[in-house]
């Protein structure tokens, strides 16, 4: 009921996102539940969703990726930086703010 990620298992190999996603959750999704404090791992490609929080308490939820240097996320994390004040240098690392961003995408 606290908004836990819900993921379809085995999505991550579909090489496509799914066609119908509202029934996809209903019939094929999974909802991932721990104790307070756990960790998950999974794949970037999982298809995968934040469920609605029906609690009165607030959910925290921290997401982080490991990803090649030259590979553009979808999130554009260092965009963020702007948002902290006085990053230190390891927060700029994290957050990609050396990467290498190409000219153009595609092209």
């Amino acid at each position: 009921n606290n908004g836990a990620t819900g993921i379809v298992p085995g999505s991550h190999v579909a090489g496509h996102p799914p066609e119908e996603p509202r029934n996809l959750w209903r019939e094929d999704g999974k909802v991932l539940t721990g104790v307070r404090g756990s960790v998950v791992f999974g794949h970037g490609a999982w298809w995968h969703t934040a469920r609605p929080n029906r609690t009165a308490e607030s959910r925290s939820c921290l997401l982080g990726m490991y990803i090649m240097p030259w590979f553009l996320p979808q999130e554009d994390m260092g965009a963020q930086l702007t948002e902290l004040e006085q990053p230190s240098e390891l927060v700029q690392q994290l957050l990609g703010a050396g990467q290498h961003r190409p000219r153009t995408v595609g092209g």
